[in-house]
């Protein structure tokens, strides 16, 4: 399988992934990680990144609430529209401190979350 000079194979699919130790895909990680903020990343890229799911991440986009990712552009000079996208770092990294820090504006408004789970008087 071709690698390209991050040393992460170049037809990174979903089944690809799936036949990883949890240690090569940490090391993906880390490699994407070291990526400039310019680099785009396919989806299975910006999943591995992100630490979710395709499926999440797909998820999150159609509810409107994902990171932003851009459609490839045009090559054909036909006006086609290619349906592949691509993850821009930037948005990936802006998306996932977004999480944080909802998380951790929730933590702040009701204090811990097992809390919220007993039993009221009420």
């Amino acid at each position: 399988m071709p690698i390209d000079v991050w040393g992460i194979p170049k037809r990174l699919t979903k089944a690809a992934v799936r036949g990883m130790s949890s240690h090569q895909v940490e090391e993906i990680r880390a490699r994407l990680s070291r990526r400039g903020p310019d680099a785009d990343f396919t989806a299975v890229e910006a999943a591995i990144y992100l630490g979710r799911s395709e499926r999440t991440l797909k998820r999150a986009i159609d509810a409107g609430v994902g990171p932003k990712r851009e459609k490839n552009p045009d090559v054909t000079g036909r006006g086609a529209v290619n349906r592949h996208t691509h993850f821009p770092k930037r948005e990936l990294d802006s998306w996932r401190a977004s999480l944080y820090g909802f998380a951790s504006s929730l933590q702040s408004t009701f204090g811990d979350f097992e809390s919220l789970t007993e039993d009221q008087p009420w």
